[in-house]
């Protein structure tokens, strides 16, 4: 076994030239290596823990004030002011996860001026929704639930808009799940069809 380390753009070069066999990556460029090779679907994942679950996947939060009475479903997101923490608009489940959703909904996708770019770490979203200075905030599953656990949110003054029903999930999502970190192989490395 040889171990390479890529940058994002030097792995989709490997990547297109054959050059590796096995795949390690964040789901987001996943999905976009998938959409341009022929990568196999994750195998295995990092698997996190919620209480005693054990979780192979995550999804992205839209949430507000729980007094906010005009933002209740995915239509009511249009012109609002979005709060993003992390990586902004390059995040898989602070942003990509949600917009998706939008855009599935029929709605456009929000313009630039709509966002509230907080930086590192994720709960700053929070901050800005709580604070009034963002109409709702974008984060990935699983945050709220550590705050609130932390003692560092009374979760009751949030509200998820969008709420999926997942019941093999214990957490808060407004998307679909997707795999964490996943691990995937190139056609080659697969076994022949063939026998």
């Amino acid at each position: 076994v040889e171990l390479r380390v890529y940058s994002y753009a030097d792995m989709d070069v490997a990547i297109a030239q054959n050059a590796v066999d096995v795949v390690l990556t964040n789901p987001a460029h996943l999905i976009q290596l998938q959409h341009s090779n022929s990568l196999s679907a994750p195998l295995a994942t990092m698997i996190n823990r919620a209480g005693e679950q054990e979780l192979t996947a995550f999804g992205g939060v839209i949430f507000t004030r729980a007094d906010e009475t005009g933002i209740n479903t995915l239509a009511d997101l249009a012109g609002k002011r979005i709060a993003l923490a992390g990586l902004g608009t390059h995040a898989l489940g602070n942003y990509q996860m949600q917009v998706l959703e939008m855009l599935e909904a029929g709605m456009e996708m929000p313009g630039r001026d709509s966002y509230l770019l907080t930086g590192p770490p994720q709960d700053r979203a929070l901050d800005e929704v709580l604070a009034g200075r963002a109409d709702v905030g974008f984060m990935r599953s699983g945050v709220l639930e550590d705050l609130s656990r932390a003692g560092k949110l009374d979760i009751s003054r949030i509200k998820i808009i969008n709420r999926q029903n997942l019941p093999a999930f214990p957490l808060s999502s407004s998307t679909r799940l997707y795999p964490e970190w996943p691990v995937a192989v190139m056609p080659q490395f697969l076994p022949s069809q063939h026998f």
